[in-house]
Order: structure tokens, then C-alpha cells, then sequence
């Protein structure tokens, strides 16, 4: 979906889809698959300097619904590439095209987050009004470092099977400039 916002110099690109639904087994692959298409999408900034940051979010909600989004700021002349680059994301986690060191280390990095979530008292008590709401065993966050040891590539291709080649791409910019940008790369405009 495009949204006209004329003469805007840069543009909000949201893209996103849904997960398979969250069991809570799996639930250390939500945090990795975070983790990992932060970094990938953060690199938009790092490559081009045409962004203002793009940021990545899995959402688990009551029912065990899932989705992940991409969104940020990014100026005119670059949305077509940054958009399709989000996709490509998008397909190499659901392919499992991630580099190993790299998968290892979000994977501590998502351990290291893990322990720090439960630092006081609140963060406790929220993780069992989460248990509660997604109707989760207590153990689930007892066996969550085994469980996250135990995650791996193909389990962020199992969460992402239903997303990829299914996203939703909304863009808020210069609709006469970003058009051409985004037919070109394949995208069909609403």
C-alpha cells in the first residue's frame, strides 16, 4: 500500500506478516528471529546511511498469534532498494539462509536478554501474567534456556513459513517519486 504524502523527503516503510502461532517450545525461536532481523534490517543504515534507523518486532498475543514487522524512516531516493532488501530479509530467515556465527551469537544475545528480563520482581510477575494470558505451563520460562539451546535455523523457518512470500508492505512517502521506485522492484502498488 502506498499513502501519498507529497513532497516528503524521506518515507515510513512498514513490512510485515504472520507467524506461525506461538507454542511456548518454540517461543526462544520468536526471541531469536527479533534479534536477527534487527540486525539484518539495521544494516540499511549501516550500508547506505539512507535511513534513520529500521527496526524489527515479533508480537506474541493472547491466543498465540504471532506477526513480525519491520518499520522505519527512510529518505526518498533509497525506499525501492530498502524495501526490497526487507523482503529479502524476510526470505533468507525463512530459508535459513543466516550465516552461523552470526545465528550463534544473536542466539547468546537472546539468552543474555532472557536473563535480564527477569531482574526484579515486576518482570516475574509479568512472565506469569504472559504464561496465564497464552495459556503456557509455568515451566515455560523454567525450560526456556534448554529450549533456546536448542533452537536453531530451521526452527526460524518453521515460524516464518507462514510469512514468507505473504507480506504486507505499507509506505507513507512522495507517491509521484516513489512509484517508479517500487514498480521496479516488482511491487504491485494498492
Amino acid at each position: 500500500f502506498l499513502i501519498d504524502r507529497p513532497k516528503a523527503s524521506q518515507a515510513t516503510v512498514y513490512v510485515g506478516c504472520r507467524l506461525a502461532d506461538v507454542k511456548p517450545e518454540r517461543l526462544p525461536a520468536y526471541s531469536v528471529l527479533r534479534l536477527l532481523a534487527g540486525d539484518r534490517a539495521w544494516k540499511l543504515r549501516e550500508e547506505w546511511g539512507a535511513t534513520y534507523g529500521v527496526h524489527a518486532a515479533v508480537s506474541t498475543l493472547p491466543g498465540n498469534a504471532s506477526d513480525l514487522t519491520l518499520n522505519g524512516a527512510v529518505e526518498t531516493p533509497q525506499v525501492g532498494k530498502s524495501v526490497a532488501r526487507l523482503l529479502s530479509i524476510i526470505g533468507d530467515l525463512s530459508r535459513g539462509a543466516v550465516d552461523e556465527k552470526l545465528f550463534m551469537t544473536i542466539r547468546w544475545d537472546a539468552g543474555r536478554e532472557f536473563m535480564s528480563s527477569f531482574a526484579t520482581a515486576d518482570a516475574r510477575a509479568n512472565a506469569i501474567i504472559s504464561a496465564v494470558n497464552h495459556d503456557w505451563p509455568l515451566e515455560t520460562w523454567d525450560k526456556y534456556p534448554e529450549r533456546l539451546a536448542a533452537t536453531t535455523r530451521d526452527s526460524l523457518k518453521e515460524i516464518l513459513a507462514p510469512c514468507a512470500g505473504k507480506e504486507v508492505v505499507s509506505i507513507a512517502g512522495d507517491a509521484a517519486a516513489l512509484r517508479p521506485q517500487l514498480e521496479h522492484e516488482g511491487l504491485k502498488l494498492q
